[in-house]
């Protein structure tokens, strides 16, 4: 029982790992284009792949401290939800792109990926296929599901 709750923990510990090193990966590509000059900007792959700087600071750091707390907890896990959302970019003009940056401004850099969904942002793309919530970065449903179930929540 014991070297299976350690397999368990091992395998947490490396899923953990591999959050933090994709995290450590985007953010390094947002810091080089957190400084870029956004009107000069016209191809959907960089504008995709601008992600706010702080965002993903503040991602590894909950990253690390998830790690951190499991290990404290001995890997007890008192929820986990995981949800993929697919989000096809439409083509885009040089002129659609200019007057969507000059637009949003740096408010662009309030959200992950370069982009708002939750506003005028849901223009650069054709198709989205997932929930919202996951889009925004929190699947809520089934959060609010597991808050009533577990008696946080009033039925």
């Amino acid at each position: 029982s014991q070297a299976s709750k350690r397999a368990e923990l091992e395998i947490g510990a490396g899923r953990l790992d591999v959050d933090i090193a994709q995290v450590q990966s985007q953010l390094a590509i947002a810091s080089r284009y957190a400084q870029a000059d956004f009107a000069a900007i016209a191809r959907n792959v960089v504008l995709d792949a601008v992600a706010d700087e702080r965002y993903l600071g503040e991602k590894r750091e909950v990253l690390d401290w998830r790690k951190d707390q499991s290990v404290a907890r001995g890997g007890a896990v008192i929820w986990r939800q995981r949800e993929e959302a697919r989000m096809t970019m439409r083509p885009l003009s040089p002129t659609f792109i200019a007057d969507y940056l000059a637009a949003e401004g740096e408010g662009l850099l309030s959200g992950v990926g370069g982009y708002r969904i939750e506003g005028r942002g849901i223009q650069l793309f054709a198709r989205v296929d997932g929930s919202h919530f996951t889009i925004i970065g929190l699947p809520l449903l089934p959060l609010l599901a597991f808050l009533r179930e577990t008696g946080l929540l009033p039925q």
